[in-house]
């Protein structure tokens, strides 16, 4: 098995960049749309991702820190709020909001 090639500071500073970025892609992609999961509701979901949006940053910073490099545009992005837990961005997916709801989600689909 080949070893996995070590990255450069500056490939890694790039790498987590378009983390974060994704990361919050995937943010507004749930606001709008929600997700799949049958366990969790949107809302913890958008939490979830809101948490590795935070370890983006911070690893961004620290990288920047570390090397005396100016902080990139990225890190400056507002964090995204902390979503209810109950919030669902549709209630189409009739199964899932029903087996939420059994699990004692009561979904809430109106929020900022």
């Amino acid at each position: 098995m080949a070893r996995k090639k070590k990255l450069t500071p500056e490939q890694e500073i790039q790498q987590y960049r378009e983390c974060l970025m994704e990361e919050y892609e995937r943010w507004g992609e749930i606001k709008m749309h929600g997700c799949s999961d049958p366990a969790q509701t949107d809302g913890q979901k958008m939490n979830l991702v809101r948490s590795h949006i935070m370890h983006y940053q911070f690893k961004v910073a620290e990288m920047c820190m570390i090397n005396g490099w100016p902080y990139p545009p990225e890190i400056s992005l507002p964090l995204p709020p902390e979503a209810p837990v109950g919030y669902m961005a549709s209630l189409d997916q009739v199964e899932r909001v029903e087996r939420l709801r059994a699990y004692g989600y009561g979904p809430i689909t109106e929020w900022r």
